[in-house]
């Protein structure tokens, strides 16, 4: 049975990231101070199955939150906790999906296209 669901769960996000690759970044509000916004982040050019393949998509996740986030500065405290709280769960957003592409990459048993891309959400303050 949880094997069922785990594999559910594969096919189910696969379906997801293989969503065509505009990027976007979208607000949904939460609250009148909070908004999430998403973005997608492009892979399908990228060869996962080799640690440059996997180090270029990290460095774009990265880059991606930092647009969505804001970009910590030194100068403002209270704006640098927020941008990297906010940059942090980003990040965290993309993982799961991130450890299974890098997985299936490695084990061969996912074909990427071109357009491949998995999409990241930033709760914004």
């Amino acid at each position: 049975m949880l094997k069922a669901l785990a594999a559910l769960g594969a096919v189910a996000a696969t379906a997801i990231l293989v969503l065509p690759t505009t990027v976007f970044a979208s607000p949904v509000n939460a609250s009148d101070d909070a908004e999430f916004v998403h973005a997608s982040v492009q892979y399908g050019d990228l060869n996962l199955s080799q640690p440059r393949g996997v180090y270029r998509l990290e460095r774009r996740i990265n880059y991606t939150a930092e647009k969505l986030c804001g970009t910590p500065s030194s100068l403002e405290i209270q704006f640098n906790t927020v941008s990297k709280n906010c940059i942090s769960g980003a990040v965290a957003s993309a993982k799961p999906v991130f450890d299974a592409l890098v997985g299936n990459a490695r084990k061969g048993t996912v074909t990427v296209t071109y357009g491949a891309a998995l999409i990241m959400t930033a709760h914004r303050q």
